[in-house]
């Protein structure tokens, strides 16, 4: 026990924090982090509506709240002064835009309870606890959804019996709590139990980074389910996501590939492997994947309706933003923006975090949020391709309610003190 807490305090690579640590974590830890992400971002509670955004913010509170008592022996380890001033400073930031734009106050409860869940949160639980927590949670939610997409893609009609929770494109969506399935969909994507696929491909990619990156001994299923799960959800983020990622592993440090020779191995499978597969993909997924590219890397002049929504969620956002840089647009307005605008989906939430309070949210919340690839045990440009993994991720999906986001920014802040940096 001595050594574990002296780690934190001299500063120990939290790789091998992760690896030392022989304490098993009680299932209360893992029902803890579910409920973090299910509550927030699970289509059930957040498409479906069942359960009102005041009554799932309350759950949420209730949950991390619960978090902190059973973890009340790491309080004051996990405590951090500089969090805290981070909370301060985003809660007094928000209520400053609220006062001075006359804004309604529910949309600032949800965003505001999401930003001190994100906080509470990281007093329950250290990264390293809940790196490896996370990342075995991603792993069974990627079998659970893997095993659904296979019966969906062979036999749909065996899930006519879940209940049906709602509608998307045409047809009716199956909870199966730890997945949905949309039976008699003209594309079968794995959504896991989260609002969309694009969404699933955000906590997937994090979940391959922890692994590949955070750990001494990389397991090598979490690797192929993860991949094999982003692969599913036929996200064209995420496809771009895994990219940077896979390179940084490869490149990890400078004498990595000469004491690693049988990747290449690995290397020239791929190059053979996923033309193949692209080749062979039936048209309408291929359509599907890279049908949102026309317009922008061809003379074309038509767009794909998802292209233009992620185009304008940018443009229209950051147009906004620049013209009130210094306190945002206010939530009314920017929730006039996106309905009049961007079809009520304003997805691109680094450029969201400055339009709605500016750039003394903005700034922090992306610093903070994309220091954590500091952690990683990998070279310089290792961890720059990281980083640009961790920002596409979240650049085609909306996190400014998500509590899931601001732990990250959380943890953003105290990430140095825990990585010894290795130099390519």
């Amino acid at each position: 026990m001595q050594r574990h807490i002296s780690s934190y305090l001299t500063g120990f690579n939290i790789r091998t924090d992760i690896e030392d640590s022989k304490q098993k974590e009680s299932f209360s830890s893992y029902i803890i982090i579910f409920l973090l992400l299910y509550i927030t971002s699970s289509y059930y509670l957040n498409v479906s509506n069942v359960v009102p955004g005041i009554v799932s913010v309350l759950l949420l509170l209730f949950s991390v709240i619960i978090g902190i008592f059973l973890n009340a022996k790491d309080f004051k380890l996990n405590f951090s002064l500089e969090r805290l001033f981070l909370l301060f400073f985003l809660l007094i930031v928000a209520l400053i835009s609220a006062f001075i734009y006359q804004d309604g106050i529910y949309n600032h409860v949800i965003i505001l309870a999401a930003v001190i869940s994100g906080y509470l949160f990281t007093l329950s639980y250290s990264f390293n606890r809940f790196v490896k927590i996370y990342t075995n949670l991603m792993y069974f939610i990627s079998i659970f959804s893997l095993v659904v997409f296979l019966i969906v893609s062979l036999y749909p009609s065996i899930l006519y019996f879940a209940p049906i929770v709602g509608q998307r494109v045409g047809v009716n969506v199956h909870n199966l709590f730890f997945s949905v399935a949309l039976p008699g969909a003209e594309f079968n994507r794995n959504y896991g139990f989260f609002w969309e696929p694009g969404a699933f491909e955000v906590y997937l990619n994090m979940a391959l980074m922890f692994e590949l990156f955070l750990t001494t001994k990389v397991r090598r299923k979490y690797i192929i389910i993860f991949i094999a799960t982003i692969a599913t959800t036929f996200s064209t983020t995420g496809y771009f996501a895994l990219v940077p990622i896979i390179i940084a592993y490869i490149l990890k440090d400078k004498n990595y590939l000469l004491k690693n020779l049988r990747i290449f191995k690995y290397i020239a499978l791929l190059i053979i492997v996923v033309p193949l597969m692209f080749k062979l993909m039936p048209e309408d997924y291929s359509r599907l994947l890279f049908g949102k590219l026309n317009g922008v890397f061809t003379e074309s002049g038509s767009t794909h309706f998802s292209t233009s929504v992620r185009i304008n969620a940018v443009v229209y956002p950051f147009y906004e933003f620049i013209k009130s840089p210094f306190i945002g647009i206010g939530y009314e307005k920017y929730l006039s923006m996106a309905a009049e605008k961007l079809y009520t989906m304003p997805t691109c939430t680094p450029i969201n975090w400055f339009t709605l309070f500016g750039v003394l949210w903005g700034i922090p919340c992306n610093y903070y949020y994309l220091k954590n690839s500091f952690r990683y045990k990998c070279g310089t440009f290792s961890k720059i391709l990281l980083a640009i993994a961790m920002l596409i991720i979240i650049f085609s999906e909306d996190f400014i309610r998500i509590a899931f986001i601001y732990v990250l920014v959380f943890y953003g802040v105290d990430s140095v003190k825990f990585t010894n940096k290795v130099e390519n």
